[in-house]
Formats: structure tokens, C-alpha cells, sequence
């Protein structure tokens, strides 16, 4: 049973995304990312993650099963 209409917030979608690379990126902390694949990672995170600000760790055959607290 869905608790929410989902297609009611389509518009706030694209929104949701917006700047999270540079705010991932600008913290102050050490930083470990995780991914179901690399292959759609956007150029900003691409380069930083060669220049070594973060590390990251892709997790074969999980699909969407990744989750963020």
C-alpha cells in the first residue's frame, strides 16, 4: 500500500539532486561513497574521487537495494 503519491512530487524530482555533489564534496570530513555502479557518476565526482577526497566502494549485482541514512 503506498503511503504517499509519489507522482504528486515529480516536479520537486530534479530539485532533490541538484548541488548534492558539491555538498558532498565541500564537507569537512573524511568521505566513503557507495554505489550500486560507477557508470553514471557526474564529471565532478569522477575527478574528485582521482584526486583522492573521497573513498569509494561499488557494490556489484545490488541494483537499487543501496540505501542512505
Amino acid at each position: 500500500m503506498w503511503r504517499t503519491d509519489l507522482l504528486a512530487t515529480k516536479t520537486f524530482w530534479e530539485q532533490w539532486f541538484e548541488g548534492l555533489t558539491s555538498t558532498f564534496l565541500g564537507l569537512q570530513t573524511k568521505k566513503m561513497l557507495f554505489l550500486a555502479g560507477a557508470e553514471r557518476m557526474d564529471t565532478e565526482l569522477t575527478v574528485a574521487h582521482m584526486q583522492g577526497k573521497y573513498e569509494m566502494h561499488v557494490i556489484a549485482d545490488c541494483g537499487h537495494v543501496i540505501q542512505e541514512d
